[in-house]
């Protein structure tokens, strides 16, 4: 299953940089399928780590690192061990290969975002609940339309205004349009979980099950050691 967040195209977090003599508090949250079929169940579907204007997004089959303080976005492909690198801001007219772009130009990726009024609690903290419509327009016909509830609470450790920034690339990168950014944008607070129903009827639930502050691990906001440099984002890498 895919991450909630790549679903959503929200992943997040900031937070202070250590360096010696002082405390750590970079943070890291792990997030986890917490009900639903599959084998997938309480495993692990993303991790963040979280720095100083830094952030590491690792999911099982991709890296997504924004680093503002050299201006820069890495979004590497851990199943083919390539990475793309581009500067910030992000200049997408450079980001695509030729056929990507073509595609990405053909089907507009959009949404549209509520407050459902109900209140969920998940590790302490008050969680507003969000419908999320999300769908694809392709010659004038809407497909793939996807429907989720979010739960999202800004009672966090970090500032969570600081990762709209992150969220923003990244939404741009999955190609959703602005209307659908904007929407997103309703969401106040960070995503602590998301919800949404299979085929058969069975609801799917994805949820944070740790925020903890850690001293990271060696190089998690760098390039992948043994990696190889693309210039351009293919088709591959959203496959």
């Amino acid at each position: 299953m895919k991450s909630i967040l790549v679903s959503l195209l929200v992943p997040v977090f900031w937070a202070l940089s250590s360096v010696e003599g002082q405390v750590e508090k970079h943070w890291y949250v792990l997030e986890k399928q917490v009900s639903g079929p599959g084998s997938e169940k309480d495993q692990p579907t993303s991790e963040m780590w979280i720095g100083d204007g830094k952030v590491a997004y690792i999911m099982p089959d991709r890296i997504l690192i924004i680093d503002q303080v050299k201006k820069r976005l890495i979004f590497a492909n851990r199943r083919y061990k390539t990475y793309v690198e581009r500067p910030l801001p992000l200049d997408l007219s450079k980001l695509y290969a030729i056929q990507l772009a073509m595609r990405f130009q053909a089907v507009k990726n959009t949404g549209a975002v509520e407050e459902t009024g109900e209140v969920r609690t998940i590790l302490d903290r008050k969680c507003k609940g969000y419908g999320v419509k999300l769908w694809k327009e392709y010659k004038g016909r809407k497909t793939d339309i996807r429907k989720l509830t979010v739960w999202a609470t800004e009672d966090v450790p970090f500032d969570w205004k600081k990762y709209n920034l992150m969220l923003e690339n990244l939404r741009k990168i999955y190609n959703r349009d602005e209307t659908c950014r904007k929407e997103l944008n309703k969401i106040r607070g960070y995503q602590m979980a998301t919800d949404f129903k299979v085929r058969t009827g069975e609801v799917i639930s994805y949820a944070i099950v740790e925020i903890s502050r850690k001293k990271p691990p060696a190089g998690v906001y760098e390039t992948p050691k043994d990696f190889t440099r693309n210039e351009k984002l293919t088709k591959r890498d959203f496959s």
